[in-house]
């Protein structure tokens, strides 16, 4: 019979596995297509906070997280619960920066700034034309679709070359200096009619996140 730990267990290991597949130096030969459709399963995966959440609603069914005793002692656990935890800790930090800058917008400010309705969002996000970075499951859309020096179709290719990426990496994208794009970044270069060069430098990054 399956224990609540046990449960834990797994789905901690899973996430280390899937998060070893996509670095190359672990799993040299692991196809592309492989890559992706990990990436495309950690995008979603539960993280520790949820795993607490569930053990804190039903405890007979899914073990604690950290410390969770059982489980201490593997270095490949303790290894995903460390790197889980900072993660989460800092993209966190990171967004609420944002937020109070007002360079992220909650999904009722996006949709209102947008003039949009819900069914207009879904298309869009549907067809990759425009993003949000999740966390604590609360999804957040970046301002610069409102900024009127960019012009907002390019934005939107922009952002479907970037493809099925994960909205942070996205992010990291539009927000980096790009040697390529002459240490500007995407954003800066767009406002200076830079299209066919950062059209280049999204779809380069898209393929090195692979």
């Amino acid at each position: 019979m399956t224990q609540p730990y046990e449960r834990t267990r797994s789905l901690v290991l899973t996430k280390e596995f899937l998060q070893r597949l996509l670095d190359p130096k672990q799993t040299p030969r692991v196809p592309k297509a492989v890559r992706g459709h990990a990436r495309m399963l950690l995008r979603h995966f539960p993280t520790l906070m949820d795993i607490d959440l569930v053990h804190n609603a039903l405890p007979c069914w899914y073990g604690p997280v950290p410390p969770f005793s059982r489980l201490r002692g593997n270095p490949q656990v303790d290894s995903v619960i460390a790197a889980s935890t900072a993660e989460t800790t800092s993209i966190s930090l990171a967004v609420a920066d944002l937020v109070r800058a007002g360079e992220l917008l909650s999904h009722a400010e996006f949709i209102a700034s947008m003039g949009w309705t819900q069914k207009n969002l879904d298309k869009a996000l549907a067809a990759n034309r425009v993003f949000f970075v999740e966390v604590n499951c609360i999804g957040y859309f970046p301002a610069f679709y409102l900024d009127k020096r960019c012009d907002r179709r390019q934005l939107e290719a922009i952002c479907e070359a970037l493809d099925n990426l994960p909205g942070g990496e996205k992010l990291q994208f539009f927000r980096s200096h790009r040697g390529s794009l002459g240490g500007k970044t995407p954003l800066e270069a767009l406002e200076q009619g830079q299209m066919p060069a950062v059209l280049a430098a999204a779809q380069a990054f898209a393929d090195s996140q692979c």
